[in-house]
């Protein structure tokens, strides 16, 4: 599964890891609060997630959001993030890395903290 709903800006593999940055394809989103969709930015945060490795190096993602401005007058939330369901809101891990994760828990005969290993020697 890749990450279909964002285009990728720029590649750099030139360290022990590849460094890549994203944005997501869909300049509108809905408001959480009240559902009523926006393209109105206010800011372009960046924020970085572990992935999956590729081609035997850690892949790290840094994702430029859109921070929207909810349009609906009557709404509470003034902003809100835009989210997808490949990088969920507040996490640092994409949903494919969390899913290899659960995999390697529920196949392997073995501590927890020993998963945890496997997946840091996989992510650096």
């Amino acid at each position: 599964m890749a990450l279909d709903d964002y285009a990728v800006l720029s590649v750099d593999g030139a360290g022990s890891e590849w460094l890549v940055m994203v944005e997501p394809r869909n300049p509108e989103a809905p408001c959480p609060a009240c559902g009523v969709f926006s393209r109105r930015i206010q800011a372009r945060p960046v924020h970085r997630f572990k992935d999956v490795a590729c081609g035997g190096k850690g892949l790290e993602v840094l994702v430029k959001k859109r921070r929207l401005v909810c349009q609906e007058v009557a709404c509470p939330k003034r902003t809100f993030v835009q989210v997808t369901d490949q990088i969920p809101l507040r996490s640092r891990l994409t949903t494919r890395l969390v899913g290899e994760i659960v995999e390697d828990a529920v196949h392997e005969l073995r501590a927890v903290t020993g998963i945890a290993g496997l997946q840091v020697g996989r992510l650096h």
